[in-house]
C-alpha cells in the first residue's frame, strides 16, 4: 500500500514554489486510492491540481505499485483541518464540534490560535452570544452551506 507520508512529501515538493498553496488533506484508501486535497490562501486553480498530479505521477512507478490518484481543491463541504484555512472564511457560518458541545456560529475574528464565533440565539427573546475557542480544542469545523 502506498504510504501517506510519501504522498505528503511529494505534494510538498510540488507546491514548494507556490507558498500560497498548502495541503488541505491527504487520504490513502484500500486499493491504493489516493485523494489529495489542496487549499490556498487565494484559492486553488485547476492548473495547480494538474501540476501536483503530474509531479506525483512522475515520481511513482505504476509498474511497482498501481494506484488511482485524484488531486482537487479542498471543497467547501470538507471539515477544515488547519488554522490557516479559517482566514478565508471570516463572516461565514460554521458548525463547530468541541469535546464539550456542538454549536453553529459565524466566524467573527481570529487572534493567534483563538477563533471567535457569534452564536445566534436559540429563542427569539435571547441575545446572541460569543464563543471563543482555541483551535486545538476544535474536534471538527465545517462550513454551513446555505443557498438562501
Amino acid at each position: 500500500m502506498i504510504d501517506k507520508a510519501v504522498i505528503e512529501k511529494l505534494v510538498a515538493q510540488a507546491i514548494a514554489p507556490k507558498p500560497e498553496l498548502f495541503i488541505g488533506d491527504i487520504l490513502v484508501k484500500n486499493g491504493n486510492i489516493v485523494f489529495v486535497f489542496l487549499d490556498g490562501d487565494q484559492g486553488v486553480l485547476i492548473e495547480d491540481c494538474a501540476l501536483v498530479s503530474r509531479f506525483i505521477e512522475s515520481q511513482l512507478d505504476r509498474e511497482r505499485e498501481d494506484y488511482e490518484l485524484t488531486v482537487s481543491s479542498f471543497g467547501a463541504d470538507r471539515p477544515l483541518k488547519h488554522l490557516r484555512q479559517f482566514k478565508n472564511y471570516t463572516g461565514k457560518e460554521f458548525q463547530v464540534k468541541t469535546a464539550e458541545h456542538v454549536f453553529k456560529g459565524i466566524l467573527k475574528d481570529i487572534q493567534g490560535q483563538e477563533l471567535t464565533f457569534e452564536v445566534p440565539p436559540v429563542k427569539k427573546k435571547e441575545l446572541s452570544k460569543t464563543e471563543v475557542i482555541s483551535f486545538e480544542n476544535i474536534v471538527e469545523a465545517k462550513r454551513v452551506i446555505s443557498f438562501k
